[in-house]
């Protein structure tokens, strides 16, 4: 687990917000993905977005 993800395991909960306001290149994806998944049973993840439900 890199250094990026680890540091975001400290708090009780992260907001991800607009996601999906921002294009993403494949690694920024990914590295997207990363972070919700490592805090699994370990803090609370919101994530918000103005896209309809199908996009």
């Amino acid at each position: 687990m890199n250094r990026f993800v680890r540091q975001w395991l400290k708090y009780d909960l992260v907001v991800q917000d607009e996601l999906g306001y921002v294009p993403f290149d494949q690694l920024s994806a990914q590295l997207l993905f990363q972070v919700p998944a490592a805090r699994y049973e370990l803090g609370s993840t919101i994530i918000t977005t103005n896209l309809e439900f199908g996009q």
